[in-house]
């Protein structure tokens, strides 16, 4: 009977060990799932990479298209295309935009990034196997967490591309004209 508790005591000694290593394990995961989940409010470096990027078509219009990472909402991608041209028409000495053209396009690229998860098993298997004459049944208890990574082939992410027309002074309200300090107090409020 002592022998039996010992056992048991060393079972339980054993998955509390594995709990608070899986417990670490799954708190690394989302501490790095979290510190990724913001997308970067910069310029783009290069074309096609995450951030803004912007052309001027002549002196009071502009292209400007915002590029997103694969975990950036779509939403957030066009908010960042406007904050980014209300802040050039603040800087061009407008007051508001109009938004003549847009687009929000998803695109696919390929994704090297591997991706990791972990599954955490407690408590006992059986197996029973039975021959001619008896049955034999074993039982094993996982040490430690299984791990996979898998490598998916592709990803989405959006870009967003508006075309713009910069104003000043009075401005008829409709769905397409936007004050620009109006749009960039509003959406970095959200950030």
């Amino acid at each position: 009977m002592e022998n039996n508790r010992k056992v048991m005591n060393s079972k339980s000694k054993k998955y509390s060990r594995l709990r608070q290593f899986s417990g670490i394990i799954v708190s690394g995961l989302l501490l790095v799932a979290c510190a990724s989940s913001e997308a970067p409010y910069a310029p783009a470096s290069e074309v096609g990479d995450v951030g803004y990027a912007e052309s001027q078509l002549s002196t009071d219009r502009y292209r400007v298209s915002y590029t997103g990472r694969a975990d950036t909402p779509l939403e957030l991608v066009q908010d960042y295309a406007l904050l980014r041209a209300a802040e050039l028409t603040v800087a061009q000495n407008y007051d508001w935009f109009e938004v003549v053209d847009r687009t929000a396009i998803p695109h696919l690229e390929d994704d090297n990034s591997a991706r990791a998860a972990v599954e955490i098993t407690t408590g006992t298997t059986s197996q029973t196997r039975c021959g001619l004459i008896a049955c034999t049944t074993t039982q094993t208890s996982p040490a430690f967490p299984r791990s996979q990574v898998d490598f998916p082939a592709q990803r989405e992410h959006f870009v967003a591309t508006i075309e713009v027309v910069f104003g000043e002074g009075e401005h008829e309200r409709s769905g397409n004209i936007y004050d620009a300090r109006e749009v960039i107090a509003s959406i970095r409020s959200n950030f």
